[in-house]
């Protein structure tokens, strides 16, 4: 009990520390935020949320805490801090089941303090909550409660209504599922018994996407051309495979808010040390799960490949920090192994250490430090920019009871509209009022991004120039 507190001491300190202000408010985040001030000011019921494929239950769900912390990058991303809580304690419970107690605590702590976890977890957008619903859906499949098929329905179309990008997840699950469920005893017996209970999850997955799923049949507008994503599948598929080192060794996630990548061979030495171990846990005596999570990730891939119509990094977050978790369990089967148990005992506390002092030296002080950077870094099949995660607060400081600004990017636009909602120094208009606007807002060039502009009438503040419109 006492290891487990520290850990989970530990864990909190990784999410919560610099929570608001690392990374700096992103764009989505400004406009899912946007979401709940419009919701709010709406005398109906809100049926659609971001997107049509983005439901609004979270925007409900944020409203305590924009009452308590107002329109802030906190308010947004003390919900993701709640959930990733949740998530501490339903896979401490399902990894100790499937497993060990020994090597299903250094499972837990390689994937909760990898990289991308620490990294991912913490932005206060819909798409964060995809792996909560992965770990509530097969802890609550792994219950004994007498309702825990119509509970399963329900909780697989709450996940599909908040982001219709859980499918993957939820298909990968589902069959995975299955077939161990079938397989882990009297397969005439278990069969009947899914059979019999599949119209409680019908019943439970109505419930909770029914609503959303008209939403999609409806407005199809935001939805972009499937027959061109599809087209573009095979390609993809293709480029997949050179990509995915850059996803599972975390340089693009770090990259994101830092705009520099691990070296080449970083990159190939984690991804292969991962890969090895998550190979090294099929020595566990309870391969066949091993072997479950490994297709489901196969199955996961192929469909998340079919669906989206580019790279981008929350897309492949949920399978990179599982593929942390396996090489946690190989890591484990090797320690159980050939480590005294008094190193066994202390392995999960020095791991979650390690990994945390990693992330803070790789990621947390350089950005503490610049703030942020504009840099594009590699996606494997396309470049992105970091500018997305810089520090807004000395521009929001700097334009704030100067007048009307107008941004030539929608996602600083997006950003500065959102904290107007608790500022209303900060006045901010779109294109369509663009001649209203008193000063533009763009971004710096990269190799200018902390030079100072003359130009500007916020000279010293990075990464953006505020020019007179006059």
């Amino acid at each position: 009990m006492r290891k487990l507190v520290i850990i989970f001491i530990l864990f909190l300190v990784a999410n919560a520390a610099y929570l608001h202000r690392v990374p700096g408010l992103l764009g989505d985040e400004g406009s899912e935020g946007e979401n709940v001030y419009q919701l709010l000011q709406s005398e109906n019921i809100t049926i659609i949320g971001e997107r049509s494929y983005i439901g609004p239950l979270i925007d409900y769900v944020r409203v305590p805490f924009i009452a308590v912390f107002g329109y802030t990058p906190l308010a947004l991303r003390m919900l993701m801090l709640t959930a990733s809580i949740a998530i501490f304690f339903l896979a401490k419970a399902v990894l100790i089941k499937l497993f060990d107690e020994d090597v299903g605590m250094i499972a837990l702590v390689i994937f909760l303090f990898s990289p991308i976890f620490l990294l991912q977890q913490r932005l206060g957008w819909a798409i964060t909550l995809n792996i909560f619903f992965f770990w509530l859906l097969i802890y609550a499949l792994m219950s004994t409660w007498k309702y825990k098929w119509l509970l399963s329905g329900l909780i697989a179309g709450i996940a599909l209504s908040n982001d219709i990008i859980f499918l993957p997840t939820l298909v990968a699950t589902s069959i995975c599922l299955f077939v161990g469920y079938v397989l882990s005893g009297n397969i005439r017996e278990k069969t009947i018994l899914l059979i019999t209970s599949s119209w409680l999850v019908i019943v439970g997955f109505v419930a909770g996407f029914g609503t959303q799923a008209a939403v999609l049949l409806l407005f199809t507008e935001d939805q972009g051309s499937r027959a061109e994503v599809i087209a573009g599948f095979s390609s993809r598929l293709a480029e997949y495979l050179p990509s995915l080192p850059l996803y599972i060794s975390g340089s693009s996630y770090v990259a994101r808010y830092t705009g520099t990548e691990f070296s080449p061979f970083a990159i190939s030495t984690i991804s292969l040390i991962l890969c090895v171990l998550a190979c090294i846990g099929l020595f566990h005596k309870k391969r066949m799960y091993i072997l479950l999570f490994l297709i489901g990730l196969g199955i996961h891939s192929y469909l998340l490949l079919y669906m989206v119509d580019r790279f981008t990094l929350r897309y492949f977050a949920s399978l990179s920090m599982i593929i942390w978790l396996l090489s946690g369990i190989g890591f484990g089967v090797i320690v159980k192994r050939f480590a005294p148990q008094k190193i066994v005992q202390f392995a999960p506390i020095c791991i979650a250490i390690f990994l945390m002092f990693w992330t803070a030296y790789t990621t947390l002080i350089p950005f503490l430090r610049t703030g942020g950077s504009l840099q594009e870094f590699s996606l494997g099949n396309r470049n992105d920019k970091a500018s997305a995660f810089v520090d807004i607060r000395p521009l929001a400081s700097c334009v704030r009871g100067k007048g009307i600004v107008y941004a030539t990017s929608q996602d600083i636009y997006d950003r500065l509209l959102y904290l107007s909602r608790s500022d209303d120094q900060i006045q901010v208009v779109d294109g369509e009022h663009k001649a209203q606007a008193q000063f533009i807002i763009r971004y710096k060039k990269p190799d200018q991004q902390f030079m100072s502009d003359a130009k500007s009438i916020c000279p010293d503040v990075p990464f953006f120039t505020v020019l007179s419109a006059i």
